[in-house]
């Protein structure tokens, strides 16, 4: 047992004096009784200047000692004594300054470890320290190679981040906090990712799109714990970010942050080379070059050997091989003038050499490289290759090209809606067809110069479109109404395109647009020629078939009325009065005989040239007597009005028609009849009527109006919207009748709530002279009435 102690005792001794680190041993009341070879080495003391010394700290920064005491409301007292307890206090492991015999300091890591002997009695102490001077070295040069790392990505136009396996933020660029300035205060060495997170949602940094801050926290942190492909992330000032993050080999992340809300907002070509740069920096090819201020290699990293060719050995110490010997006395020029004003360059595009000879297009950022005192050493670039950018870039203007010859042969205009932006781009001919200069304009905008009648059918069809359950395709005719109130027919074609990973949302929406004004015109007119001929069969044959019925009923009412008034002269009073009840009946049944005849143009009428003005001014006292008196007529005849071959009764009787009908259509209400006559010239030529000059009437009123239904029946004969008993349905049918019979045409223009407007063109005539048939006797005054 003796011995085994004794064994233990001597390995102990061994290892004591063959430690690498500086171990001195005391006793309880803290004088120094041991001291390893190590302490003598690393402390500059003697074994023999020490042993029995009772002060141990004599070899610490004393100072060091009280402050680090009074920051823990340790009372040394600034006294040797005070400064031993404090540290006998503070027993297990720390980093202190010592002080060694000739004055020089140097760190070291001391541990304390109490000494006890076989029965627990304390011994005495033992202290094992560390010099970590070589370590503080080491560390020091990372901390400039971190900083060489930041000035690199400084010089990125992308925000670049690195973080520590525990998420803690390692470098961030200013770049990075330009793009979240919310918090950039908080984007500092030593920050934890989640923090910066929760900060920022607090502060409305994020677009959260839709989800709760707890549940976009919950998100992002699993997307940057398990980096996967590129992603988009939108930021609540309306500005989008791309994210490339890649898990290190020692459990750190590296990101890159890219503003693309430019190119969101770009076109097609400008979205391709937006996609090829978000992939070639997906791959990371940049080279990252350092050069001292007389242009030698201090830095050679990331792809600057797969990009050029030249390993880190090869060109480090030397002048910089990528510069072409013509380019070389611009390159110094251009380093100088970085070092004196202290800026950065960001994307100038030039040409550089490979180690093989060949020249290759390349983009490059600098910025000026600091060293550890603030001054300006030299600069440091980013390099990215860009040829196969140019190469896009030729191809897809090639492309365009293309597309515009096509679309100019085919005369179509080109739109192209952003989403995000709500913003719709287009060709000039789009433009041109829409009245619009603008060669942006927003969604809404568009939506205004459609003709109000057709804006809900193009919504629809859009939503339609827009539908991500559907095929993405759009079609719509519909009317634009330009700043000069002119309207013009369009046919729209396109079709949207959906995201194809995650969410299935709208990103882009394209098509084109055509002038169809010509073919619906031309299809207009032939609807109407179609449905004129239709009425006009109809109308000769229900006229055919009136004007017998009529024929038959004038038959057998002649004689009534006839023997009738004869009755009346030979019977007493007191039985007259019955015959004349008969001889009304009769009368109105003759009447409605004669506007049978009328419709079915059988009655004897004499058309010849009358002045229709002067027709009209009788009409109207006419109507004035028929109408109620909540009914306000107001007419403007033209004096210029030209003459027409009519028949004067059948000019009465249409207005009478047209004014019964405006009647029921107010039912009783206070309203208006508005009439006017004047001339018009049809050059062209309509279905219903040749070119020429016709004497044009128009009669409106602000009923309840007429939806198209009815308004494609209200010249039919018996078509009625009368309760039964209020009215034949006849009137309308004999003004057209006798329009038409007088070779004019008659239309109708309403809708519900806005009354009805009848237009009635007769063909003009030239004024006979004075004292022919049709002269009216005398010629009323003015251009106008009014009856109140």
């Amino acid at each position: 047992m003796q011995r085994s102690g004794e064994r233990r005792r001597a390995l102990e001794r061994a290892v004591f004096l063959g430690a690498d680190h500086f171990m001195v041993v005391t006793d309880s009341n803290g004088v120094i009784v041991d001291m390893n070879p190590a302490a003598e080495r690393d402390l500059g003391y003697a074994r023999e200047e020490l042993i029995g010394r009772a002060r141990p700290n004599i070899f610490h920064d004393r100072d060091e000692i009280t402050a680090h005491a009074a920051e823990r409301g340790f009372p040394v007292g600034g006294t040797e004594g005070g400064r031993l307890a404090y540290l006998r206090a503070m027993r297990g492991q720390r980093e202190w300054t010592f002080v060694r015999k000739d004055g020089s300091r140097f760190p070291a890591l001391l541990t304390i470890t109490s000494l006890f002997d076989d029965d627990g009695s304390l011994l005495g102490f033992l202290g094992v320290g560390q010099d970590l001077t070589e370590r503080k070295a080491l560390e020091d040069k990372a901390h400039r190679a971190t900083q060489r790392l930041a000035a690199a990505m400084d010089a990125m136009s992308e925000g670049f981040m690195l973080f520590d396996a525990a998420e803690r933020i390692v470098v961030c660029s200013e770049r990075a906090k330009q793009l979240y300035p919310l918090v950039a205060d908080l984007m500092v060495p030593g920050a934890k990712f989640e923090d910066v997170l929760r900060a920022g949602v607090a502060l409305g940094q994020y677009d959260l799109g839709g989800m709760t801050g707890e549940e976009w926290i919950a998100d992002r942190l699993t997307r940057h714990r398990n980096p996967g492909p590129p992603f988009e992330q939108q930021l609540a000032d309306g500005r989008w970010l791309q994210i490339s993050e890649c898990r290190l080999d020692d459990g750190g992340t590296v990101g890159l942050r890219t503003d693309i809300t430019r190119l969101k907002r770009s076109e097609e070509a400008l979205r391709a080379a937006a996609e090829f740069r978000a992939a070639m920096l997906a791959a990371a090819p940049l080279a990252i070059i350092s050069s001292d201020r007389n242009g030698r290699i201090i830095l050679w990293e990331g792809a600057a050997e797969a990009l050029f060719g030249w390993r880190a050995d090869e060109v480090l110490g030397r002048s910089n091989p990528i510069v072409p010997a013509d380019a070389w006395a611009e390159y110094m020029v251009a380093i100088e003038t970085q070092i004196r004003e202290g800026r950065s360059l960001h994307g100038v595009e030039t040409v550089r050499r490979r180690k093989d000879g060949s020249l290759v297009e390349v983009s490059i950022s600098t910025a000026p490289l600091y060293d550890g005192t603030g001054a300006i050493v030299g600069a440091i670039a980013v390099i990215a290759d860009i040829t196969e950018r140019r190469r896009a870039q030729a191809a897809q203007r090639e492309y365009q090209d293309r597309l515009r010859v096509a679309l100019e042969g085919a005369d179509l205009g080109t739109w192209d809606y952003d989403p995000v932006t709500d913003i719709v781009h287009w060709d000039e001919r789009a433009r041109r067809l829409f009245g619009s200069d603008q060669e942006t304009i927003a969604y809404e905008e568009v939506m205004g110069l459609i003709h109000p009648d057709d804006r809900d059918c193009v919504r629809q069809a859009v939503e339609i479109a827009q539908d991500a359950n559907g095929d993405g395709w759009f079609q719509a005719e519909y009317r634009v109404v330009r700043k000069d109130a002119s309207q013009r027919w369009v046919m729209a074609r396109g079709r949207a395109f959906f995201a194809e990973q995650g969410e299935r949302g709208l990103v882009r929406f394209i098509g084109t647009v055509a002038d169809v004004t010509e073919r619906r015109a031309v299809e207009e007119r032939q609807a109407r020629a179609r449905k004129a001929l239709e009425i006009a069969q109809r109308m000769e044959a229900l006229g055919q078939l009136a004007a017998g019925m009529a024929h038959e009923m004038n038959n057998a009412l002649t004689p009534i009325i006839g023997l009738t008034e004869i009755a009346i002269q030979d019977v007493a009073p007191e039985q007259a009065e019955g015959l004349r009840t008969v001889l009304t009946a009769a009368k109105r049944a003759a009447e409605t005989v004669k506007r049978v005849l009328a419709f079915g143009r059988q009655a004897e009428s004499s058309p010849g040239p009358h002045d229709l003005r002067a027709a009209l001014q009788e009409a109207n006292r006419l109507v004035r007597t028929a109408l109620p008196g909540s009914v306000t007529i107001n007419a403007a005849l033209d004096d210029a009005a030209p003459w027409t071959a009519c028949d004067p009764s059948e000019v009465q009787q249409v207005m009478l028609n047209l004014a019964s009908n405006a009647a029921a259509a107010l039912k009783g209400r206070h309203g208006r009849l508005s009439v006017r006559l004047d001339g018009v010239d049809i050059a062209q030529g309509t279905s219903l009527l040749p070119p020429g000059r016709y004497a044009r009437l128009v009669v409106a009123d602000d009923g309840k109006g007429m939806d198209a239904q009815t308004q494609a029946k209200v010249f039919e004969p018996f078509f009625t919207t009368k309760a039964v008993g209020e009215g034949s349905g006849l009137g309308l049918a004999v003004v057209h009748g006798i329009v038409t019979g007088h070779g004019g045409a008659v239309s109708v223009d309403s809708a519900p709530g806005r009354g009805a407007t009848f237009t009635i063109l007769l063909p003009a005539l030239p004024p006979p002279v004075p004292g022919e048939v049709g002269q009216p006797a005398s010629e009323s005054q003015g251009n106008s009435s009014h009856t109140p």
